[in-house]
C-alpha cells in the first residue's frame, strides 16, 4: 500500500510520520552515494549493459530505435532506490522510454564496456559469454558481429570448449516450444524446491535430464544459459548438478556461436571467428583454420589471416596439419596472388615467422629461399 494511503487510513502521527520520511531520506541518501562512489571510482556493473543490449534488441536480435539506455549511475541508482523506496517512481521498469538515434554505436559502447570488466568474476564472465555468442550470430551490423566474435576468443581460452561445431538443421533440433515445455519444466522445479515438496529433488533431476538432452542452436543456447545463471541466483538447493549444467552450456554456445560465425555472410566475421578459434585453442584449431583458409577466397582473410601468424606464429602440427604446409602456404601466397596486400601481408608474416635469416618484400627473395629448402 502507497505511504500516502496509510497514513490516510491509519490516522496522522505527526512523529512517527517525521521518524519515517527521516529514515527513508537518510537511506536513499546512502544509496545515492554509494551510487556516485561507484561512478567516481569507474566501478561499472556488468548489469548496466546487459540491460542496455536487452535494450538495443528486440526478440529477434534486430536494432530497437527506442528503448530505456542507462548509465553506470542512473542503473545504480535505479536498481537500488526503486526498491527500496515506495512512491519512488524510480526502478527500471518505470523508465521512460527514448530515441535511440544509433543503436550500432550503441551496442558496440555497451559491448566493449562489458568485455572491458573483470572476466575472473562467474557471472560477468557468463555475460560476456552470453552477448558475445548471440551478438556474433545475430546482430545485423557487422562491426558488432566482428567485435562480438573477437571477445570470444580470450572466453574460448578460459573455457577450454575444444572445436567450434555448427548446429546444422535436422529434425532433432529444439524448436522453440520444445525449449519452453522444458523451461517450464526447470522453472517448476525451482518453484517446487522453494516450497518444500516432498518430489522436489526427483522433479529437479528430472528437469535437468531434460535440458541436457535437447540439441539447440545458438538461439536456445543463449536462453537457456540465461534461465540456468537466474535459476542457480534462486534456487534454495543449488548443487554441483547446476555449477556442471551451466559449464556444459556455456561450451555449447560456444561452440555453435562461433561454427556459425565461419561461415558468416561477411569477410570480416569469418576472418574474427578464424582468430578466435586459434586464440582460443590453436592446437584443436589448427586444422580446422586451415581447412577454411584453403577454401577461402577473400582477400581480406587471407590478409587478416596472414597479420595473425605474423603476431602470435605458425601453429604447432596437428591433426595431420604441419609448420611447413603453413610455410608453404605462406609462400605461395607471397609469390602466387594477384593481390598486391596480400602478397605483402604473405612476405611479413615469413620474415617474422619463417626463420630464413632475412627479412624481404621482394618476391625473388622468398622464391630464392624456398628454393634452396628443397
Amino acid at each position: 500500500m502507497p505511504f500516502a494511503t496509510r497514513v490516510a487510513t491509519r490516522g496522522f502521527d505527526s512523529r512517527r510520520l517525521h521518524q519515517t520520511c527521516y529514515a527513508r531520506a537518510m537511506r536513499a541518501v546512502l544509496l545515492l552515494c554509494l551510487a556516485v562512489a561507484m561512478c567516481a571510482a569507474s566501478c561499472r556493473v556488468a548489469g548496466q549493459n546487459d540491460h542496455n543490449l536487452s535494450q538495443l534488441h528486440d526478440s529477434d536480435t534486430r536494432h530497437r530505435y527506442r528503448g530505456v539506455l542507462v548509465s553506470d549511475f542512473e542503473y545504480v541508482a535505479r536498481t537500488a532506490l526503486g526498491k527500496s523506496l515506495e512512491n519512488a517512481d524510480l526502478s527500471l521498469e518505470t523508465a521512460n522510454e527514448g530515441k535511440i538515434a544509433n543503436p550500432t554505436e550503441e551496442c558496440v559502447d555497451n559491448l566493449a564496456d562489458l568485455l572491458s570488466l573483470d572476466v575472473n568474476d562467474a557471472t560477468v564472465f557468463a555475460l560476456q559469454l552470453e552477448w558475445c555468442a548471440r551478438l556474433a550470430v545475430e546482430d545485423p551490423a557487422i562491426v558488432v558481429r566482428e567485435l562480438a566474435m573477437e571477445g570470444l576468443g580470450p572466453l574460448g581460452a578460459q573455457l577450454q570448449p575444444g572445436l567450434p561445431q555448427a548446429a546444422g538443421a535436422g529434425s532433432d533440433l529444439a524448436t522453440p516450444e520444445m525449449l519452453s515445455a522444458v523451461f517450464a519444466q526447470m522453472l517448476n522445479a525451482v518453484r517446487a524446491a522453494r516450497e518444500g515438496a516432498v518430489d522436489a529433488a526427483q522433479r529437479r533431476t528430472d528437469a535437468l535430464t531434460a535440458m541436457r538432452a535437447l540439441r539447440m542452436d545458438a538461439a536456445g543456447l543463449w536462453r537457456a544459459t540465461r534461465l540456468v545463471r537466474e535459476v542457480r541466483r534462486v534456487d534454495p538447493t543449488e548443487g554441483e548438478d547446476l555449477r556442471v549444467l551451466t559449464r556444459d552450456l556455456q561450451v555449447q554456445l560456444w561452440k555453435r556461436a562461433v561454427g556459425a560465425a565461419l561461415t558468416d555472410r561477411d569477410e570480416r566475421v569469418r576472418a574474427a571467428a578464424m582468430r578466435t578459434c586459434t586464440a582460443a585453442d590453436p592446437q584443436a584449431a589448427n586444422a580446422v583454420v586451415w581447412e577454411l583458409l584453403r577454401r577461402e577466397d577473400s582477400d581480406y582473410v587471407r590478409i587478416a589471416m596472414a597479420r595473425m601468424l605474423q603476431e602470435r606464429g605458425l601453429p604447432q602440427e596437428s591433426n595431420g596439419v604441419t609448420r611447413e604446409m603453413w610455410l608453404g602456404h605462406l609462400y605461395g601466397q607471397a609469390t602466387g596472388s594477384a593481390e598486391d596486400a596480400v602478397r605483402v601481408a604473405a612476405m611479413m608474416a615469413l620474415s617474422a615467422q619463417a626463420q630464413a635469416g632475412f627479412q624481404s618484400l621482394r618476391e625473388e627473395d622468398w622464391q630464392a629461399w624456398w628454393l634452396a629448402r628443397k
